[in-house]
């Protein structure tokens, strides 16, 4: 089975170093036997926190996913009447962000990347997007344009990417929020001319690109749609990794939107209702599809895939892995 440093395919799957998904498992053995029972390589691990099980250890570790903040931009940009907007007080963002100035989020990333370091990964994994509460779940009238948050992701990165030991992959992520959706290849182009570090590609998430035309209904339309999208590319080179899932929800995310009404509450009420609704929006489930390699037959690049699942148990993992590695056979 291909561990580190071997230059083939690999695959992951994906965990938090929060309790709800490390004590799913009795330790490091346990969790290693289970990845490598369904033929996985190794571990994409996003930091929730400590892993107070002590299940993780870095020669299982491929994958660091950075942590990611909504409505970040306002912060960056010091905008205090939108940021009063979203979070109502000045404790709850400062107590958010860690500070009261941009520089607390260059520190927060730091602190990330070095958490990362720890685990010696091949690949780090960085969310380009932006949106409010409110936009997460109308999606439109961004305020922010694609541009503009692209632009200021790669003034972070820039700030941040030299804390990166070990030379490995920085995988920017599409989401279906203003920023990196893949549908413009003008805006990839743009954050691989900004971004000064070396090995910059993108993770496409397979799941986030099936959101950007609530359209789709099954699977089949889904590998339709994002070939589309990956024929605007002269070159796709740059996909360095999947993260493969499949969310097709769009008409239950019409039916929301129509009926949607103002949040009311505290803003931490409020992000417990976003956080519920993208959930049954963004549902991670297995891509049933026997024409996903006609996806990876695209991807020229392609060195990692990381079955990312949304699941409440051990159990349920087990079945969506089981149930994906049919179709990858």
């Amino acid at each position: 089975m291909p561990r580190k440093g071997e230059d083939v395919m690999k695959l992951t799957m994906n965990i938090t170093t929060c309790a709800e998904d490390t004590a799913r498992y009795k330790n490091r053995k346990d969790l290693y036997d289970f990845f490598c029972g369904h033929g996985l390589n190794g571990l994409e691990v996003m930091e929730v926190g400590a892993d107070e099980e002590g299940v993780l250890h870095p020669d299982d570790v491929l994958g660091v996913h950075l942590r990611y903040w909504s409505g970040w931009m306002d912060f960056w940009k010091s905008d205090e009447s939108r940021l009063l907007e979203e979070y109502q007080t000045r404790e709850n963002w400062e107590q958010i962000f860690g500070g009261s100035t941009p520089q607390a989020l260059v520190e927060a990333y730091r602190q990330n990347i070095r958490f990362a370091n720890t685990m010696k990964p091949e690949y780090l994994v960085f969310h380009v997007s932006e949106c409010t509460m409110a936009e997460s779940m109308l999606r439109r009238d961004y305020y922010y344009s694609d541009e503009e948050v692209c632009d200021a992701v790669i003034e972070l990165l820039n700030q941040v990417v030299d804390e990166i030991e070990g030379e490995p992959w920085l995988l920017l992520e599409n989401l279906w929020y203003a920023g990196l959706t893949m549908e413009r290849p003008e805006i990839v182009k743009r954050l691989m001319d900004g971004i000064h570090y070396k090995k910059t590609g993108i993770m496409l998430d397979t799941g986030h690109l099936m959101h950007t035309n609530p359209k789709l209904k099954t699977s089949d339309e889904a590998v339709d749609y994002i070939l589309t999208i990956l024929d605007c590319y002269e070159d796709l080179s740059f996909i360095r990794g999947i993260h493969l899932h499949q969310s097709l929800t769009g008409s239950k995310a019409a039916e929301f939107m129509q009926n949607w009404k103002p949040m009311e509450g505290t803003y931490q009420q409020q992000m417990l209702d976003v956080m519920m609704h993208i959930f049954q929006i963004d549902t991670h489930r297995p891509f049933c599809s026997d024409r996903i390699n006609e996806i990876f037959s695209h991807l020229s690049g392609l060195e990692f895939v990381c079955l990312e699942q949304i699941t409440a148990t051990r159990e349920e993992h087990d079945r969506h892995l089981t149930e994906q590695m049919k179709y990858l056979a």
